[in-house]
């Protein structure tokens, strides 16, 4: 994690916005399980970020060994900024289903997009049944 040398004012952003934002809904369902995809989430979290000042951008590069990387950067309207960067594990197709290369490479980006937005932000994602269960008396 790199952060600017200044981050008063976006850590009491970051505050404000994990106060008034909700998590993320997980509306979509597909390999056995629920989930909120990465549209879901940058949705969710859009007015909350404006409102706050922030802002979330996202950048492929590779690293010196020609990994694929992802850089996700929490800005603040002061020119604050944290970010941090992680190698991404190789996309391979296991047992065909019809697809490219670049399609098993796009849908690896858009999940390790999906996990870096959300735990930059502090943002979960939450389901009907996480929702009603209780505590016990």
């Amino acid at each position: 994690m790199e952060m600017s040398a200044e981050v008063a004012e976006l850590f009491k952003a970051l505050s404000k916005f994990q106060g008034e934002a909700t998590n993320s809904f997980k509306g979509n369902s597909g390999h056995g399980y629920n989930y909120s995809d990465l549209a879901t989430c940058i949705d969710t979290a859009k007015p909350h970020l404006k409102a706050s000042g922030l802002a979330v951008t996202q950048l492929l590069g590779s690293d010196s060994n020609g990994k694929q990387t992802l850089t996700t950067m929490l800005t603040h309207e002061s020119g604050q900024w944290m970010r941090d960067a992680f190698t991404m594990p190789e996309a391979n197709l296991q047992g065909g289903g019809g697809k490219n290369p670049a399609q098993i490479l796009g849908s690896s980006i858009t999940y390790s997009r999906r996990y870096a937005f959300a735990a930059i932000i502090g943002m979960a994602q939450t389901d009907d049944d996480a929702a009603k269960v209780e505590a016990p008396p």
